[in-house]
């Protein structure tokens, strides 16, 4: 299928997540991963190559703890992590 549709169907197909779902349709064709999270739609979107390869829910912020914004890179991956700031 069109690269275009397959993102366009994943986008429309995020829409109805619930807690703790995702999508994942990536071909594991190499090139660089982005991750972009969306605030108030609480979903993030996964681009390998500029194409949308994932979607997933978020939880982000809760009153008086504002989730940061910008660009920041992966310092480390642990499978199972616990905050130590947020519990």
């Amino acid at each position: 299928p069109d690269p275009m549709q397959q993102a366009v169907s994943l986008e429309s197909a995020s829409l109805v997540l619930r807690p703790g779902e995702y999508l994942w349709r990536d071909t594991g064709s190499g090139g660089p991963v982005t991750i972009i999270v969306s605030l108030p739609l609480q979903r993030l979107y996964a681009f390998r190559d500029y194409t949308l390869i994932g979607v997933a829910t978020v939880s982000t912020g809760k009153p008086g703890k504002r989730t940061p914004t910008g660009m920041f890179e992966i310092l480390q991956k642990r499978q199972w992590h616990r905050s130590n700031l947020y519990s």
